[in-house]
């Protein structure tokens, strides 16, 4: 229903007014209702935009800005959703290998963990969808992802691009 219609259906109900066509009364509703319209759109909108899976391609922009290590390779619409969902699902307590995971997938890296004998963490970088082009900087990316108390080691497997 649109605005005009909701705000004539309540208003003739009260008995009030006679709502003819081109009366003063049915004028005057006419232009609150337009100014409504335009308020109910942009809220429709706000709430839109609250949801990363409803979420406009600006909308996104911003909230991609809040995590500024991103660094998603051409990614489609979709893709940038699924990865913000992630990126925003990561929490203080993922400290377990699939914590860890999770939050190298966020950033467009599928990776295998595992522990050395002398107790660094060892990443295998499957492959990787981010900008990232030099493997020193994604390494480093990794390396601030990763548990503060762990030293890294990072193979990047043949099939990475």
């Amino acid at each position: 229903m649109s605005v005009l219609s909701d705000m004539e259906r309540v208003l003739s109900q009260l008995g009030l007014y006679q709502l003819k066509e081109n009366s003063l009364v049915s004028c005057e509703i006419k232009a609150y209702a337009a100014g409504f319209q335009l308020v109910e759109d942009r809220l429709e909108q706000l709430l839109e935009d609250a949801f990363v899976q409803t979420a406009s391609e600006t909308a996104l922009q911003r909230r991609e800005q809040l995590y500024p290590d991103h660094c998603w390779k051409n990614p489609t619409l979709e893709v940038r959703r699924s990865l913000l969902l992630k990126m925003i699902a990561i929490t203080q307590n993922d400290n377990t290998v699939e914590g860890l995971m999770k939050s190298y997938e966020a950033l467009g890296v599928k990776t295998q963990l595992s522990m050395t004998s002398d107790d660094k963490l060892n990443i295998e970088v499957t492959e990787h969808h981010s900008g990232i082009t030099q493997p020193v900087q994604l390494n480093q990316l990794l390396t601030q992802m990763s548990p503060a108390h762990l030293m890294t080691v990072t193979h990047f497997m043949p099939a990475s691009t």
